[in-house]
């Protein structure tokens, strides 16, 4: 029994909980949700965000809350997929750069006799 309360806790019981991200600040909703610490510096919003839903009506809050949760979700994708871009473009360019300071470095005798460790 004890196990099951702390599963309960682990972070994948806020998708089946209805009321996820959302907080009440008197009598009003707002989407309060923590920004992942692996896109802060390209997310730009701090470690939290926080939105005014406008409304004192939990379900208007879920459906509100649902298309916060839609919009934050792609963003994050979008944002891992443009941060693992930016590793790849570093990572081609450096391979790149190294390629061109080894070339430099060997003769061009060397060249053509000796077989290129480095594979695209």
């Amino acid at each position: 029994m004890h196990n099951g309360i702390l599963k309960a806790r682990g972070r994948r019981r806020e998708e089946n909980d209805p009321d996820r991200f959302l907080q009440r600040r008197g009598d009003r909703f707002h989407y309060y949700r923590r920004v992942p610490k692996e896109l802060r510096d390209l997310d730009g919003r701090g470690a939290f965000v926080r939105r005014a839903l406008d409304t004192t009506d939990q379900l208007k809050a879920r459906t509100s809350r649902d298309l916060h949760e839609a919009a934050d979700n792609a963003l994050c994708l979008l944002l891992c997929w443009a941060k693992t871009q930016t590793l790849r473009e570093f990572a081609s360019s450096a391979l790149s750069s190294a390629k061109r300071h080894q070339c430099s470095s060997i003769g061009p005798s060397q060249t053509s006799s000796s077989p290129s460790r480095w594979t695209p």
